[in-house]
């Protein structure tokens, strides 16, 4: 005869140690939850939070910014409010510090450059965050790249603020929350182990090109062969711009719907990437400075054109603040100059006017900077103009 008191007992011991063990489930995912965002709350890999910077653990965040720059930007800015922002590609992200733009005269100051931008990029973020934390005044960095139809902006902005503010407090929960934060942040303590005097942002500053262009263990960045400067005719070589002059127009237009005092600029280029465009692409580069020039004088605002206002470096590369860090990108002494130009008087003899005797100055200046490029770094400059040539894809036009 079965007892029924004996399976019942059983069935609640089974019950319990059912229960039991679900609740030991339970409590161990949240405890390895709430470890793994403790970590990633600490640790900070994308900047986010800034509680506390330790040395040799998270001073150096530049692994996960590689990665996760363009995503923060929007929660960047809300969480900022800055009253002046900073944008452009990495050539600004690493060119301009914050602390070139005099605070009693500007209030708050943030770089929300984006690495490989794309003007649309850039108006996602002046017609989004930018609009939502009232920004009131904004540098713009144009790179001619940026302004390549090809490329499809993949910064995904809206001028809508609850898509905005839902978007950004997911991306938070995605930073504190997701083993990928987590694999963000041991790289953050490995590369700062290995640097750990690196401070990746400096008191009222932002990142230094010295530590993203030198990793640990790493020679600093070399001049390419000409072989592989060559290969950057694939950036200059393509036929439409409509799009992305649109875009431009758009943010010219926000600026002065809102009042903002806009102030954009054509920044310094290396000898090698004008040489590159006077071998390839030289009429259409200087035809997009003209229209630039038209569109912002029908909204009233200048463009200034610094594409070759500064000496650029020979071969080895200076690698120092006043010069070029690589053929692509200038130190933060050069990105001081161009906010002191842009805020005087100054600024008028850079400013690009839809006028042809204007444009001829300008062109002339660009000229003269490819010869003395070429009379600094002969052999090179020969060797790449050379190499350009040879290339079934890259032929010259005027």
């Amino acid at each position: 005869m079965l007892n029924l008191r004996s399976c019942d007992q059983s069935r609640e011991s089974v019950d319990r140690n059912s229960k039991r063990y679900l609740w030991r489930v339970f409590f161990g995912v949240f405890l390895l939850l709430f470890l793994i965002s403790f970590f990633n709350f600490i640790i900070d890999p994308l900047g986010l939070f800034r509680i506390v910077t330790l040395p040799g653990i998270n001073n150096d965040r530049r692994p996960a910014l590689e990665i996760g720059h363009r995503l923060i930007r929007e929660v960047e800015i809300i969480i900022k409010r800055p009253d002046t922002l900073i944008l452009g590609t990495s050539r600004e992200l690493y060119g301009i510090e914050p602390v070139a733009i005099p605070d009693r005269q500007h209030g708050r100051v943030h770089n929300a450059s984006i690495a490989a931008a794309t003007i649309g990029d850039i108006e996602k973020l002046v017609s989004g965050a930018a609009a939502i934390a009232k920004v009131r005044q904004i540098y713009i960095g144009l790179d001619y790249f940026s302004f390549d139809d090809r490329r499809a902006p993949v910064f995904q902005g809206s001028s809508d603020a609850v898509e905005v503010l839902s978007r950004s407090f997911l991306l938070i929960g995605q930073s504190v929350m997701s083993l990928s934060a987590a694999r963000q942040s041991i790289e953050t303590i490995i590369a700062s182990r290995c640097r750990p005097d690196g401070e990746e942002y400096p008191p009222g500053g932002y990142r230094v090109l010295d530590i993203a262009i030198a990793p640990c263990g790493a020679p600093r960045q070399p001049l390419p062969t000409p072989e592989q400067a060559s290969r950057a005719v694939t950036l200059f070589n393509f036929d439409s711009r409509i799009g992305a002059l649109a875009s431009f127009e758009r943010i010219l237009r926000h600026c002065v719907a809102e009042a903002i005092d806009c102030k954009p600029f054509v920044g310094p280029m290396h000898g090698v990437y004008l040489t590159a465009l006077r071998e390839v692409d030289w009429s259409r580069f200087q035809s997009w400075k003209l229209d630039l020039a038209r569109l912002s004088d029908r909204y009233g605002i200048a463009v200034y054109d610094f594409s070759s206002a500064f000496a650029a470096s020979v071969s080895p590369l200076a690698q120092q603040p006043d010069r070029f860090y690589d053929t692509l990108h200038y130190g933060t002494k050069v990105g001081v100059l161009i906010i002191d130009v842009l805020n005087s008087d100054q600024r008028f003899s850079f400013r690009l006017q839809a006028e042809p005797e204007r444009l001829s100055e300008i062109l002339v200046r660009d000229v003269a900077a490819i010869a003395a490029y070429r009379d600094n770094d002969y052999a090179f400059a020969t060797a790449l103009t050379q190499a350009i040539r040879s290339r079934s894809d890259a032929l010259g036009r005027e």
